[in-house]
């Protein structure tokens, strides 16, 4: 479905807000929310702004947003210096980095182009459906890096839930536009 969204992302401490809004068939839209602030997650689904159809939080979806953030650090690349943030290297082009924050750690596997930029990104996250979380494999694959404000990121990409029934596509992305403060 198309969708429009905005992210913020602080850098002091892990935290973001990303809201969107999905279009699922002419005229009928629905309002995302994620959010990420002080190491509590929550995310919440409004059918046209107003019916509550999904909303997930706790300790797992905690666990999932420091995964997503630690995926979205491609985004803002000096966030992978920060004092919270540990680096393993695995070869010559993989490394695993691992976050610590609040009482949630998570890690997850960076694999790299030969010129450096990251190209793919594996973790376990936290999946809930139907108010059950199970612990998944997450990846999401980068592509067509461009500049923004003088900073090299990915423009392009593919969120997946690599699922023992197969892997689920879940979010394709373009970055039209990105700022840094």
């Amino acid at each position: 479905m198309p969708f429009s969204a905005k992210q913020y992302s602080l850098l002091d401490w892990p935290s973001f807000i990303w809201r969107a809004r999905i279009r699922a068939t002419p005229g009928v839209a629905i309002y995302g929310r994620d959010l990420y602030l002080n190491g509590q997650a929550d995310m919440l689904i409004k059918l046209m702004g107003v019916f509550k159809v999904g909303h997930a939080h706790g300790r797992e979806i905690n666990q999932g947003s420091l995964v997503r953030y630690l995926a979205e650090m491609v985004w803002y690349p000096t966030e992978a210096l920060s004092p919270y943030i540990t680096w393993e290297a695995i070869d010559d082009d993989m490394a695993r980095a691992n976050i610590s924050y609040g009482d949630i750690n998570a890690s997850g596997t960076f694999y790299f182009q030969k010129t450096g930029e990251p190209v793919r990104f594996v973790a376990q996250r936290f999946k809930e459906d139907r108010g059950t979380c199970t612990l998944e494999e997450w990846e999401v694959r980068m592509g067509t890096y461009k500049r923004f404000q003088d900073m090299l990121i990915p423009s392009q990409g593919e969120v997946s839930w690599n699922l023992r029934t197969g892997p689920f596509h879940w979010f394709r992305f373009e970055v039209k536009e990105a700022q840094f403060d």
